[in-house]
């Protein structure tokens, strides 16, 4: 996963989210016995610039978190065309105890699972700087396309 963007989302132990944007540079030696190299966060002049909206939290197991990217659609290493119907994502899960820390370059493990899953970005993309996950009313149009973005890979709770 050298090079790659990686959006990592995990519990912070007050019932929130930490949002840590993080990218795995030129892989250093594993340790003994591993295969896993730690991601660092992205903190660079091109790192993707998030911010974790309103309607975000921790609900039982359930994470959501509503992200904006301001810069996604124009950053080096890693732009998103935003009219492509059919975008390749992937997702990693470790199961155990939450990190519970709102430190955005914690420690964490190899993942347990982890599959892919396409995205439409027309459907992620929206005309105002409203926060669509909270708004009051929703059009019909807009509920549809929230649903659309929240895929249910398979095997993932």
């Amino acid at each position: 996963m050298t090079n790659s963007n990686m959006f990592l989302l995990y519990q912070d132990g007050a019932g929130n989210v930490t949002l840590s944007p993080r990218r795995l540079q030129a892989p250093p030696p594993a340790p003994e016995g591993s295969l896993h190299a730690m991601p660092t966060e992205d903190i660079g002049s091109t790192a993707a610039r998030l911010t974790l909206l309103a309607g975000s939290g921790v609900d039982g197991d359930t994470i959501t978190a509503n992200i904006m990217c301001s810069n996604c659609q124009s950053r080096e290493n890693g732009q998103m065309v935003l009219s492509s119907t059919d975008t390749d994502w992937v997702y990693a899960r470790k199961k155990g105890s939450s990190l519970d820390t709102t430190d955005r370059n914690a420690m964490i493990y190899q993942h347990d699972t982890f599959g892919g899953f396409a995205l439409d970005l027309t459907k992620a993309t929206i005309a105002s700087d409203a926060n669509p996950f909270v708004a009051r009313d929703l059009s019909p149009a807009m509920t549809a396309a929230i649903v659309d973005l929240m895929p249910r890979p398979e095997g993932l709770v």
